[in-house]
């Protein structure tokens, strides 16, 4: 099997929760340096670190996965932003 590097972090909970997310799709994956980094983290910039590593005849779908969760999660950081907005304004107002 050949796999692909697709992402990297420098975050144990980020790197599983994305890891987890493909899992449960069916995709096959795992993170190289998972345990290095969680050993010692000062590694993490010397070493490139955690890689989410996903098998090649998987990455396009992979990848769709992963851009459908990162503009979820812009959608919710928008709209955090404009709850806090509204708070400021009803606290001050």
């Amino acid at each position: 099997m050949n796999f692909v590097h697709l992402r990297s972090f420098d975050n144990y909970v980020n790197a599983n929760i994305q890891l987890g997310m493909l899992q449960d799709e069916g995709i096959n994956c795992h993170l190289q340096d998972e345990y290095t980094i969680t050993i010692d983290p000062l590694l993490s910039n010397a070493i490139g670190g955690m890689k989410l590593m996903v098998y090649e005849s998987q990455v396009q779908r992979a990848m769709r996965l992963l851009e459908k969760v990162d503009g979820n999660n812009l959608e919710s950081e928008a709209e955090g932003r404009e709850l806090a907005r509204e708070i400021d304004r009803f606290a001050n107002g």
